[in-house]
């Protein structure tokens, strides 16, 4: 079969060239906006300690798996800074980033499955919750 888009053959392998094509950004918002998404997932990627549950099983990133993903991040905030023009810098934008994808909630997660992967227990023996967070419960001694 042929693609009707390119005319190039699939080569025998059972299915048709079919790559989505991504509509160009019509104005410096959509330009930004599209970079700022792109700037999201890259942070998402750094702040996990260990590869994508979702994807696999996870396991601890290797260090240069750690390096490789922060240059990513590091080269598309520059790109984004220069894109604003506004005179942001890339910890400003790095913080933008962190409240727009609950990089706290994502810490949290990521603090479980690291302590999963190590055979920690998600709490501590004989702990506690105290508003919605566990503490632990320590005798004290009397007065």
């Amino acid at each position: 079969m042929r693609c009707e888009r390119t005319g190039q053959s699939d080569l025998g392998r059972g299915q048709p060239h079919n790559k989505q094509q991504m509509s160009s950004p019509e104005t410096v918002a959509d330009l930004l906006g599209m970079i700022e998404r792109h700037v999201d997932e890259a942070h998402k990627h750094v702040l996990r300690s260990a590869t994508d549950p979702g994807r696999s099983l996870p396991r601890f990133k290797t260090k240069s798996e750690q390096a490789q993903e922060l240059r990513a991040l590091n080269v598309l905030l520059k790109l984004l800074i220069e894109a604003r023009a506004d005179g942001s810098d890339a910890d400003r934008l790095r913080q933008e980033s962190y409240e727009r994808i609950d990089g706290a909630v994502l810490e949290r997660e990521d603090t479980l499955i690291r302590r999963r992967l190590q055979g920690i227990p998600e709490t501590a023996p004989g702990a506690r919750p105290v508003d919605g967070l566990f503490q632990a419960s320590v005798k004290r001694p009397a007065p």
